[in-house]
């Protein structure tokens, strides 16, 4: 079985963070980067990148990050952005036949992202980590967190977060 897990992300600085899984193992990671000013462009580019990643897979299950409001005093950043990634959320649904919507603290808690991805790394096999890093190659080490949601958010849907 495929399954493609998601940390949906729209910032040029940021991007979205993707993992494909195949029989319970990462044999992919990376992230989807674009420069388009428009949104819908944006949507389009990120959506072909992952897709062409994805080339030659069937994915049997996407499982995403859904946006959630919190408080506005907790709230980081202009809410209105998490209508926009909402709708890369329902875009890159369509890439399996099976979806699944997990909220922020379901997956994570909160952990802090660099505790998150200290974890991923100690969970993931030495095959898996050559995964991940070849993903990140040419990525800005600012924007690996976006990968290791994508990751954590895979291990959390395969039950091996421990979470």
């Amino acid at each position: 079985m495929n399954l493609l897990s998601i940390d949906p992300g729209l910032a040029v600085k940021g991007g979205t963070g993707w993992a494909m899984w195949t029989d319970d193992v990462l044999v992919a990671a990376g992230l989807a980067t674009t420069r388009a000013y428009s949104l819908e462009v944006r949507l389009k580019e990120i959506e072909a990148i992952v897709k062409f990643e994805c080339a030659g897979r069937f994915v049997h299950e996407v499982v995403i990050e859904q946006m959630q409001v919190y408080t506005l005093d907790k709230q980081k950043g202009d809410q209105n952005d998490l209508i926009d990634l909402s709708l890369l959320g329902g875009r890159l649904s369509a890439l399996a036949e099976t979806l699944t919507l997990v909220r922020p603290g379901t997956w994570k808690g909160q952990v802090p992202k660099s505790v998150l991805a200290k974890r991923a790394r100690a969970t993931l096999g030495p095959g898996e980590l050559q995964a991940f890093k070849r993903g990140v190659t040419g990525v800005a080490k600012s924007a690996h967190h976006n990968v290791w949601d994508a990751v954590g958010i895979g291990l959390w849907r395969l039950g091996r977060s421990g979470r």
